[in-house]
């Protein structure tokens, strides 16, 4: 028997919100079903109420439609690595499934497995006593800099000027200001 949105969200029909406990479970549950280990479309939409907030429509359907995709293992999962993430928020949950869809990831322990490689690389990354990485600077950058600076010392410095020179400049130079603002007067 297939669900539908109403049964997942608590709107009824008429557009009232049912507040009860009700729409959270599986209306299909075998009574006498012993697998407690199994998890129900129904924890997946508890879990993001209790979790995320208010499941509208819209993320009840897509939740569903990637719970039948890959399971509602992995679907809680991711929801559960959002929350640790501080984002909680469908589209970072639905950012992770993504991920793990173009990886091939489909179970629990291969989410897990590439979380731990993903933290070894990042280990692995080279950093400066200060905490920061270390860049990768290529070698031709490094050449053009050190050749920069071979430039800059073979350079001859500049003569420091005479103040005789300095002052007969300055000289003429008022002289010309003098005659040129005579003449326009």
């Amino acid at each position: 028997m297939a669900l539908s949105v109403a049964d997942y969200t608590g709107v009824n029909t008429d557009g009232n919100v049912d507040h009860s406990p009700a729409p959270l479970y599986k209306q299909n549950n075998k009574p006498n079903q012993t697998n407690t280990k199994q998890t129900t479309t129904a924890d997946a939409i508890r879990f993001y109420q209790e979790n995320f907030g208010v499941i509208r429509s819209f993320v009840a359907e897509e939740m569903n439609s990637w719970i039948k995709d890959v399971g509602n293992p992995l679907v809680l999962h991711a929801m559960k690595r959002a929350l640790e993430q501080n984002k909680a928020t469908w589209s970072y949950v639905k950012a992770i499934l993504r991920a793990w869809d173009k990886k091939g990831i489909t179970t629990i322990k291969q989410a897990d497995a590439d979380s731990r490689a993903f933290r070894n690389r990042q280990k692995r990354r080279p950093y400066h006593e200060n905490g920061t990485r270390e860049a990768v600077v290529p070698d031709w950058f490094i050449e053009r800099k050190h050749k920069q600076a071979q430039m800059r010392k073979a350079k001859p410095p500049k003569p420091k000027p005479d103040p005789a020179a300095e002052a007969k400049e300055r000289e003429e130079f008022d002289k010309l200001l003098a005659e040129f603002r005579g003449g326009r007067k």
